[in-house]
């Protein structure tokens, strides 16, 4: 196992610098043996080939590739689990990774430790790419359940050791935290690394000052980006992914857009039911070519970005994706000036039992909406406990409103936020 890693670990970072012709082939190999494993041992998969009468085989190029429908996130939550993932699999020996929810519709995804030590290689790459070291102690700061209980063998002996910090925790107690274990790379949600940084610039027991930042899973705004920066003094890398697939796209050194992990995961960006253009914007699709146990086979992620209209100058052959627009969850603005990062409000909503969608507005400051649409768990119990958990995060001081909806519909063509907010951060 240690062995196999190291050299797929070794073929990653070649990969980076083939030519795309040659990518290319390596992503078309995998794709056709992805899509004959998933119409053979995957019901919804057998169904969806059979209802536009294509199989496998008839798949002989990308252009072909598009006859298959496209899966959405709605689709895949209404069917049983014995339907979506693969024929004999072993789940209880599978990682369950329930999404951020960050659509306000969150999906459990099952991995087994094998792919899953395949999407670390691939999150590796990108972090020694961007000058990790291997005796660095990396700070990941998210959500506490998922959370790595157990350090792997290498991270045992001294090498990419990793300290886990809750994104619950105050910003001050992360800071406790980052200092205690002496990390010197943080890791985490712009918006999680700016309550960070704003902690950090006027906290005066110490000061934290990582050799490296790396953030994900939200839009890196410009002005983010900056503050960042500034607080920390380093360059910021930011990093596309997804919990269903992992990352999916990344900065290099140069910083001039974010490389697609070609060899992991095929990227498409469609409008209005064709694939766009290079410098066209399009909704982002994607398959991931490592996970069989749950296939994800051109899976609307519904974020809107545009391909790169040229090469990358640092000479890797991956492709080069625009992010126009990532997920924009936004903070919420306590009447004290504190804030609740997006990622730790969609943390708390998502462990009520009984919210199969869900949706927060703060129209001004002091207030709060919470819509939400029951699912087959939903109690009387569930309100009260939202109500509680929203009550004990935000220290008690939000005038709370809950309603239960039928439907909450999108608003245009991008993908629907679940946290806005229309008061302005007082960083």
């Amino acid at each position: 196992m240690i062995g196999r890693a190291f050299l797929e670990l070794v073929r990653l970072r070649r990969n980076q610098w083939l030519d795309t012709v040659e990518l290319e082939r390596i992503q078309f190999a995998k794709l056709r043996k992805l899509l004959k494993h998933a119409y053979e041992n995957v019901p919804y998969y057998h169904r969806l080939f059979d209802s536009v009468e294509v199989k496998p085989d008839d798949i002989a190029s990308l252009d072909d590739f598009q006859r298959i429908p496209i899966t959405t996130k709605e689709q895949l939550q209404s069917l049983p689990i014995d339907q979506i993932v693969t024929r004999g699999a072993n789940i209880a020996r599978c990682l369950e990774r329930r999404t951020s929810g960050s659509t306000g519709m969150p999906l459990t995804v099952y991995v087994t430790p094998e792919e899953k030590l395949r999407q670390t290689l691939v999150s590796l790459r990108i972090l020694l790419e961007n000058g990790l070291r291997f005796n660095d102690r990396l700070a990941y700061i998210s959500d506490p359940h998922h959370f790595v209980a157990q350090n792997r063998w290498f991270q045992r002996l001294g090498f990419l050791r990793r300290s886990n910090v809750s994104v619950l925790d105050s910003p001050e107690e992360q800071i406790q935290a980052i200092l205690k274990t002496g990390s010197n790379v943080l890791y985490g949600r712009p918006s999680t690394l700016a309550l960070l940084a704003k902690a950090a610039r006027a906290s005066q027991s110490g000061r934290i000052k990582p050799r490296l930042v790396f953030t994900s899973a939200e839009l890196l705004s410009p002005d983010r980006r900056q503050f960042l920066d500034s607080v920390f003094e380093v360059a910021t890398c930011d990093v596309y992914g997804t919990l269903e697939f992992g990352d999916i796209a990344w900065q290099c050194e140069r910083r001039e857009g974010y490389h697609i992990n070609s060899d992991s995961v095929v990227v498409e960006l469609v409008k209005n039911g064709r694939r766009v253009r290079p410098g066209e914007v399009g909704e982002l699709i994607c398959t991931g070519l490592d996970t069989f146990t749950m296939p994800l086979i051109r899976y609307r992620v519904g974020d809107i970005c545009a391909f790169a209209t040229e090469q990358c100058s640092c000479g890797r052959g991956l492709p080069l994706l625009k992010i126009i627009e990532g997920r924009s969850d936004e903070f919420i603005s306590l009447p004290d000036g504190k804030l609740i990062s997006p990622l730790a409000l969609t943390c708390v909503i998502k462990r009520v039992a009984g919210i199969g969608q869900f949706k927060v507005i703060q129209e001004v400051e002091g207030t709060l909406r919470v819509q939400i649409v029951k699912d087959e768990t939903f109690s009387p119990d569930t309100l009260s406990q939202l109500g509680a958990k929203l009550a004990e995060i935000s220290g008690g001081s939000l005038q709370v409103m809950i309603e239960v909806v039928d439907e909450i519909p999108r608003s245009g063509a991008s993908k629907m936020r679940s946290i806005i907010s229309k008061v302005t951060p007082r960083f």
